[in-house]
């Protein structure tokens, strides 16, 4: 009965991440909403024009093939806080020459963490950019290198994810928080529930791996009572908690 409750509780904080699809988002109504698209930012901004009103917007999240390079920022694009996925950054010289479009967005970078990538990042927030490591094959060199230049260098504004939510987590609570995992940075916990266009539930772990919760949509209400969602909430937890080697890290 006590984790039935508390489970509801959760129930009522979670942000869905959706495809922009509107018989999906109809469903949702008053519900906070994660966009997530492939298509441009200008058409996916004119999507969340459509729903505003009926669901409260926490992020519009682009998975983009280009680079940060190939992509022309409008006006529109102020209205939303935006997470964009891209391939690189670039050619620099031709960033240099636009960077100043970006500045009055609400917008966080995510390149790949690969070595070329990583010296972008720290290029990227050098000029004051905000961005973030999209996980997969690490170069542990670069990116402890990384760790300790969004850290110690004062050089811009910028911060680099997944660093900053960890350092921001110790500062605020004085030893970092086991419960508030830096998931949060990537939709990756049970706080965010993923819809798939068929409507089926499931969420994903920092590196984008999808477990799927065997709901659909039109049930997601019963999830406190899903054994595949319970399992998943306890597993995450031991995480967390036991001595593994992940934890010693």
């Amino acid at each position: 009965m006590f984790y039935n409750k508390i489970m509801m509780k959760k129930m009522n904080n979670i942000t869905f991440v959706c495809p922009p699809d509107l018989k999906i988002i109809s469903k949702l109504k008053d519900r906070k909403i994660v966009l997530m698209s492939s298509d441009d930012v200008e058409t996916s901004v004119s999507f969340l024009d459509s729903i505003v009103k009926t669901n409260p917007i926490e992020f519009l999240w682009i998975k983009s093939d280009n680079s940060i390079t190939d992509i022309y920022p409008a006006n529109s694009w102020q209205k939303y806080p935006i997470r964009y996925y891209a391939k690189s950054l670039g050619n620099k010289e031709t960033f240099l020459t636009e960077f100043e479009s970006f500045i009055p967005l609400n917008i966080r970078f995510f390149l790949p963490c690969d070595s070329e990538n990583l010296t972008s990042l720290q290029f990227l927030t050098s000029l004051g950019f905000h961005t973030g490591i999209i996980f997969s094959e690490i170069n542990w060199e670069k990116l402890t290198d990384l760790c300790y230049y969004n850290q110690y260098t004062k050089i811009g504004n910028g911060t680099i994810e997944p660093f900053n939510f960890i350092n921001r987590e110790y500062s605020q609570k004085q030893g970092f928080n086991i419960y508030s995992d830096f998931g949060d940075v990537y939709f990756a916990n049970l706080k965010y529930i993923h819809v798939e266009n068929d409507e089926q539930l499931f969420v994903i772990d920092v590196f984008g791996n999808k477990m799927y919760l065997n709901e659909k949509l039109d049930f997601f209400h019963k999830l406190p009572e899903n054994e595949v969602y319970k399992n998943i909430s306890q597993t995450l937890k031991k995480h967390f908690l036991e001595n593994t080697e992940c934890s010693k890290q």
